[in-house]
């Protein structure tokens, strides 16, 4: 497995420095990469001054961990292209599930709340165990599940639900795109072949967003 580091390639291959956006609690997301902002609602979190758990007054509200994970899923989903087997009726929600304990407190529900994507609406569901999550879109794999993620990964093979890791190293267990955490900014990475082996296509601009790719 090959892994690519993006954070300082430009969109034309020349070296380009990460940059970060932050509130005045010094404690932000890596918003700025490539020379450019996220696209999307990625990039109004750093516009609203939204940080990870400053203390300080912000533009806009301040923003748990949990509360921008949320918002970055809903964000990930609309860079992703689902086969069309796959696809359920127009109308069917889309079943976004959480494995593990759930560290958003009611935090997807609410980003969910009110959203469509593609004409349908959103549904939360907590699962047990692989087999119940192989009805779902979209699995977010709790950090709880580290000891375990290899297996619930195996037991999606044959469908096609993008797996969210929450904890570093998860993407080289078969996570399709894993949360890091690092200096308080929140950075995500990506495993194309794991995306491709279940009929995902993550858009290239997702991808250049990525601090790593795992092909």
């Amino acid at each position: 497995m090959e892994v690519a580091n993006r954070n300082h390639r430009s969109a034309g291959g020349s070296a380009a420095s990460p940059c970060s956006a932050s509130g005045r609690s010094g404690v932000g997301l890596a918003l700025r990469v490539r020379g450019r902002f996220l696209p999307s609602r990625f990039a109004l979190l750093a516009l609203l001054g939204m940080t990870l758990g400053g203390t300080g007054q912000a533009v806009a509200q301040v923003l748990s961990e949990y509360q921008v994970k949320a918002a970055f899923i809903f964000n990930f989903m609309k860079f992703v292209d689902w086969p069309t087997d796959s696809s359920p009726a127009p109308n069917d929600p889309w079943k976004v599930c959480v494995i593990g304990e759930d560290p958003f407190n009611h935090g997807l529900e609410a980003v969910m709340a009110r959203k469509s994507l593609g004409g349908r609406n959103f549904e939360i569901h907590h699962v047990s165990n692989a087999q119940e999550a192989r009805s779902c879109d979209v699995l977010f794999i709790s950090s709880s599940e580290r000891n375990r993620v290899g297996s619930i990964v195996a037991g999606m093979k044959g469908t096609s639900v993008l797996t969210v890791g929450d904890s570093p190293g998860f993407a080289k267990q078969g996570c399709m795109i894993d949360f890091l955490l690092e200096d308080n900014r929140l950075r995500f990475e990506i495993n194309v072949g794991a995306a491709s082996s279940a009929g995902l296509k993550i858009s290239s601009k997702l991808l250049n967003l990525a601090k790593f790719v795992w092909e």
